[in-house]
């Protein structure tokens, strides 16, 4: 099993549960046109759906794309200054073919999993 997280708490603690020699875990971020490193935003709550003092920890939902100033979020109307106060951090970027041919070396895939925030389709064609 190969996972791929590029937040370094969640890294941290899929690498925690992982198996030794049966899972791998790598933080990075996957990208259709990878570049040596990239800006991920990940969206980190100080006071949840608007609420003062009401604490929520950071969603794990990040992304390398930007926030889309004409998305409306379906939930509730105080999501937009939510997303303003995500945090950046600075993630190395490799495709999805490289992690194949570096990790999955003649060896037959029976199952692949992708969650790109969006850009799912374009990194899976990508490889």
């Amino acid at each position: 099993l190969i996972s791929v997280e590029p937040l370094p708490d969640k890294w941290a603690f899929l690498r925690a549960q992982s198996i030794p020699g049966r899972q791998l875990v790598l933080p990075l971020a996957v990208s259709s046109t990878p570049t040596p490193y990239a800006i991920l935003r990940s969206q980190n709550y100080s006071d949840f759906r608007d609420v003062p003092g009401r604490k929520f920890q950071e969603s794990g939902a990040s992304s390398l794309l930007g926030y889309a100033d004409h998305f409306t979020d379906h939930m509730w109307q105080g999501a937009r200054k939510q997303y303003q106060s995500m945090r950046e951090l600075v993630v190395p970027t490799v495709s999805l073919g490289w992690i194949l041919d570096t990790f999955v070396v003649n060896r037959a895939v029976d199952w692949l999993k992708v969650d790109a925030q969006g850009l799912d389709f374009e990194v899976v064609m990508a490889a």
